[in-house]
């Protein structure tokens, strides 16, 4: 489908005579399983994607969708941080559509998002209204939380995972904190005493 191999938002057609409030908070609960909040005002963002796809027959007009993410009742403690410490506790997300996603991933706003883009996306990652309004939010977030955004010149720094359950190496990418890096390697098996003759420090 078009758009395959890209990171999105959650999102979708709309159904006949439905709004766009109506249709982000559906969309949202059927692709990730998370829910609006009760008070939450659901508000057009000033920007639209006018997306005509290549060979793909496709022509669209995205319109975005501020959404105030609501705590499942049957679920009040699926939360999660993201894997540098930042920020608030999160609702945790899943793949409730795997024919259609692959991973849904918690980016922090004032990184560089993942890529390749959506191209609706990309285009309001690409506007005035992005760097002027939700930037700002990013970074005002970052230093209420004592975090002043991530130092190329620091040192390096290690991410040890050890865990049961199956890792998504996807969620690995987060982790990474210095802006200049331009790959990741990750190393996955079980432990033990040495490697290559080395004692295992950590």
């Amino acid at each position: 489908s078009h758009g395959s191999g890209t990171w999105a938002l959650p999102g979708g057609w709309l159904e006949d005579g439905e709004s766009f409030a109506a249709c982000a908070a559906r969309e949202l609960a059927e692709e990730t399983g998370l829910c609006v909040a009760a008070d939450a005002d659901l508000s057009t963002l000033p920007v639209v994607a006018n997306n005509v796809m290549e060979g793909g027959g496709v022509h669209s007009v995205t319109v975005f969708v501020h959404v105030g993410l609501g705590v499942r009742a049957d679920e009040p403690d699926r939360t999660l941080r993201l894997p540098d410490g930042r920020g608030a506790l999160l609702p945790a997300v899943a793949v409730m559509e795997p024919n259609k996603c692959h991973e849904w991933r918690w980016c922090p706003l004032a990184d560089p998002l993942p890529t390749p883009l959506f191209p609706p996306l990309a285009h309001l990652v690409s506007t005035e209204y992005w760097r002027q309004a939700i930037l700002p939010l990013a970074t005002t977030h970052n230093e209420e939380d004592g975090h002043t955004g991530a130092d190329a010149d620091a040192p390096g720094r290690d991410v040890v995972a050890i865990v049961n359950e199956r890792i998504e190496p996807g969620s690995l990418v987060s982790a990474v904190v210095c802006p200049s890096a331009g790959g990741i390697a990750t190393f996955t098996g079980t432990t033990r005493d040495t490697f290559e003759g080395k004692p295992v420090l950590r």
